[in-house]
């Protein structure tokens, strides 16, 4: 072979050789650029469960948000507090035994009936009676003396309100006299002591 064939050979070859190695594609490179491009796109079906312990309800409802859709999420102090419903309830009930013993008390001219129920200082104002703030005892003696020397001959609440701190109710009672009948207005009211309801005040007006 010539040495100008030889030549015309080689040069034919090397060029071959550039092009094939400018038309082969990088393979290992272009894998790995496809698995980083794989990890960003993609979104983890399951969160770490560290993760999900940490974050708050708030949080992990916002984090959890689907797409397109608007969940509330419950802003702090929106909570309403519960009240016991069976409160009111039960403090009337007790209220309207105390003034159920009154009424029967006084309908049956008897101090006694009611005056357990006295608390440790009642006032008490009698029409044309005494006057003032009393112990539970002298406040039995005071109305056991008063009704004594008055013959009453009827008398019933047509009043009563049995909530809030100082539960009162009125009625009206009817004396017998040397004149005729005499009626007169009663105002009684209570308030709490410990765990029960007392007789804090009695007015007969």
């Amino acid at each position: 072979m010539s040495s100008v064939k030889y030549t015309l050979l080689v040069l034919l070859l090397g060029g071959l050789m550039q092009v094939s190695a400018q038309e082969r594609p990088d393979t290992r490179k272009e894998q790995e650029k496809k698995k980083e491009e794989q990890k960003r796109t993609e979104e983890p079906a399951v969160r770490d469960e560290s993760t999900l312990r940490k974050a708050s309800p708030r949080q992990f409802l916002r984090d959890n948000q689907p797409q397109g859709r608007d969940i509330p999420v419950p802003e702090r102090g929106s909570e309403q507090t519960l009240q016991p419903s069976g409160s009111a309830a039960a403090q009337a009930e007790e209220v309207r035994k105390v003034f159920n013993m009154v009424e029967d008390g006084l309908a049956e001219s008897s101090i006694g009936r009611f005056s357990p129920h006295f608390g440790s200082q009642v006032t008490v104002s009698l029409r044309g009676g005494e006057n003032g703030m009393y112990s539970a005892n002298q406040a039995y003696y005071v109305l056991e003396n008063y009704i004594r020397n008055r013959r009453l001959v009827d008398f019933s609440f047509n009043s009563v309100s049995e909530f809030g701190p100082n539960p009162y109710a009125t009625g009206s009672a009817g004396f017998a006299s040397r004149s005729g009948k005499e009626s007169a207005q009663v105002y009684v009211a209570l308030a709490r002591a410990g765990s029960r309801w007392v007789i804090t005040q009695i007015n007969i007006y």
